[in-house]
């Protein structure tokens, strides 16, 4: 059990870095990163690929979509997210992307309703509500230090949206 507490803290928290590396990383750009880290996951990837190939346990429409599910989305995603984060910063964006397992359970009940919407209903509504609270209190703050700012911070909200809506 402690194995499994400890992975999930270092998982956590792996998964934080995706928002601050966008901070941390000048002179780079967060496309440059971008391509860095999917080089890395390429070349880490590309052993386990060649071995199924070779077995015959891939099917080269599967490796194509694959590979086009990968550059249109999660590298997609990921430059979106980390525009976002210099524009409204790392608290606004996580908020924002923290609700991705939320938008896939609501695509995921989508036709087949396997859970009632009358169920879900009240859930929605409270993250609905955690969300635009956060997000109005960043924005009046904003407003308050520098009202020329909040065209900048809204831009990343909405691409904070957009890389949601690119990973779901």
């Amino acid at each position: 059990m402690l194995v499994a507490v400890l992975a999930g803290l270092v998982a956590g928290a792996f998964w934080g870095l995706t928002f601050i590396a966008p901070l941390a990383i000048s002179p780079f750009t967060a496309f440059d990163l971008t391509v860095a880290r999917y080089l890395v996951y390429g070349t880490l990837s590309l052993p386990p690929v060649v071995a199924l190939a070779r077995g015959g346990g891939l099917d080269r429409r599967i490796v194509a979509d694959s590979i086009w599910l990968a550059a249109g989305g999660f590298i997609g995603y990921f430059v979106i997210m980390a525009i976002a984060v210099k524009l409204s910063g790392v608290a606004v964006v996580a908020l924002i992307v923290g609700t991705l397992p939320l938008v896939i359970a609501i695509i995921g009940n989508r036709g087949a309703e396997r859970t009632p919407w009358r169920a879900l209903l009240a859930p929605l509504v409270l993250i609905g509500a955690g969300l635009a609270v956060a997000n109005l209190d960043a924005a009046r703050d904003l407003m308050l230090e520098s009202p020329e700012s909040l065209p900048r911070f809204l831009l990343g909200v909405l691409l904070s949206w957009i890389a949601v809506a690119l990973w779901a």
